[in-house]
């Protein structure tokens, strides 16, 4: 799975995508804010979190995919993760943290 984190420039930290059985995979974020990260020891549906610094401030992002997602771009930015708390119903880190996503 790959994309962009990025609020409003790219973020410098690392992805970490939890399946729905609740393991997890993490990888660094490219200075471009592209990452990559392998998801085949995962169960689909996957949340994933983009933590880092952008200028200096701290974020803690959230996406969301499914298996049809894989392969193409899951992107992680401040509308992401508004929508995944939307459709959650509850803040993204919580639901993140939860692990209950099926």
């Amino acid at each position: 799975m790959s994309g962009t984190a990025a609020a409003g420039a790219a973020i410098i930290g690392q992805v970490t995508v939890k399946g729905s059985a609740g393991n997890t995979t993490s990888a660094l974020i490219e200075a471009n804010g592209n990452y990559n990260v392998d998801v085949s020891a995962l169960t689909a549906p996957y949340i994933l979190r983009a933590e880092g610094t952008v200028g200096g401030k701290a974020y803690t992002l959230h996406s969301y995919a499914e298996e049809a997602d894989i392969g193409a771009t899951v992107n992680i930015t401040p509308f992401t993760d508004l929508i995944v708390s939307n459709a959650a119903g509850q803040i993204a880190s919580a639901y993140y943290d939860a692990g209950n996503f099926t």
